[in-house]
């Protein structure tokens, strides 16, 4: 059996989570204007893993360490003035 979990996406643009090992990131998305992201964790588990994120902007540069981040998701959020940012994750 599995269930779904919800995680708290930081406002760093680099950070880390502990998840379940094998823990498999369904889909990120904004929910009262706070990002986060849904995983799938196999019912049992009790080991965890350090994962590494980062999430870039729209037209923003940034290294890929020569492609070791693996695209997850887009989510946009709105920053403190009403304007709308597209950030899309990563993990490595």
């Amino acid at each position: 059996m599995n269930k779904i979990y919800k995680y708290h996406i930081p406002e760093t643009g680099k950070f880390k989570l502990a998840l379940p090992k094998g823990a498999k990131i369904l889909a990120v998305r904004v929910l009262d204007n706070e990002p986060y992201m849904w995983a799938k964790i196999s019912d049992g588990i009790t080991a965890f893993e350090e994962r590494t994120f980062q999430y870039v902007g729209t037209g923003m540069s940034f290294d890929d360490n020569g492609g070791s981040w693996q695209y997850i998701d887009s989510f946009i959020t709105r920053g403190s003035e009403g304007q709308h940012y597209v950030l899309h994750l990563f993990e490595r």
